[in-house]
């Protein structure tokens, strides 16, 4: 498993989104599928073209992709 970090645009949402996970999977297919799974206020369909970046091998003996940490925002200010 690899461990990856996902992040969106979130300019034009205001409160209750998330702009951001560290999330631990096989693919990037994985990452954005787990990211859609916690969705917001900034919807799913933006993680399908959200930027991910490479962090590192996960040693870890495990099966499933799982979220390591988020990046909420309750609110802009």
């Amino acid at each position: 498993m690899k461990i990856y970090l996902i992040t969106c645009d979130t300019e034009e949402v205001e409160y209750n989104y998330y702009s951001g996970h560290v999330i631990i999977a096989n693919n990037e297919h994985e990452v954005r599928e787990v990211a859609k799974i916690l969705s917001g206020n900034e919807g799913k369909e933006v993680w399908d073209k959200a930027h991910i970046e490479f962090l590192g091998e996960y040693t870890k003996d495990v099966e499933k992709p799982f979220m390591v940490l988020s990046s909420f925002h309750a609110n802009k200010h």
